[in-house]
């Protein structure tokens, strides 16, 4: 299941009107987005039940630390998150082109292949990134299992295909 959160959705357009406001650890993505609407502090540990697709919401500024999405995370064009948490689990693809990030955690870089074994997408194009990070991410490549889409130095989007796992 996917949910897509438009810049301008609220909860009075329909997304989870008269959701329960009780304390929970597990959430569907409609519920997240309905959390992530709301002033932190967000719960602590929570898990999401698919994929998140927060693409062009330009009020994000921050996901909760500790979270595991277990899908896809998709935050394309949300312009003011700075920074991803260090402790984030996504077993999905990361999708984050485009976006305000400054910076990205390590774990980005010790992605792997999806537990089904298809290649992972981790796309950072848009992102000015350190050429210390991009080269990170290229050793994450060379590791196999991953699809990488990023900006070069020289403002180049480079698309690598994933490659077959090795040992």
């Amino acid at each position: 299941m996917s949910v897509f959160l438009s810049a301008s959705s609220t909860a009075s357009n329909g997304i989870l009107a008269g959701a329960s406001t009780d304390i929970k650890a597990t959430y569907s993505p409609k519920e997240f987005v309905f959390l992530l609407q709301k002033k932190p502090p967000y719960p602590s540990n929570i898990i999401v039940e698919g994929d998140v697709n927060l693409t062009g919401s330009r009020g994000l500024t921050s996901l909760p630390e500790g979270s595991t999405i277990k899908g896809n995370l998709n935050l394309s064009g949300c312009t003011a998150i700075r920074s991803l948490p260090e402790r984030l689990i996504v077993e999905g693809d990361v999708i984050l082109s485009d976006s305000g990030l400054a910076s990205l955690p390590d774990w980005i870089t010790t992605l792997g292949p999806l537990a089904d074994g298809k290649a992972r997408r981790i796309h950072v194009d848009g992102i000015k990134l350190p050429k210390a990070y991009r080269e990170k991410l290229f050793k994450a490549y060379n590791r196999g299992g991953i699809e990488v889409r990023l900006t070069t130095g020289d403002g180049i989007d480079a698309f690598l295909l994933a490659r077959p796992t090795t040992q």
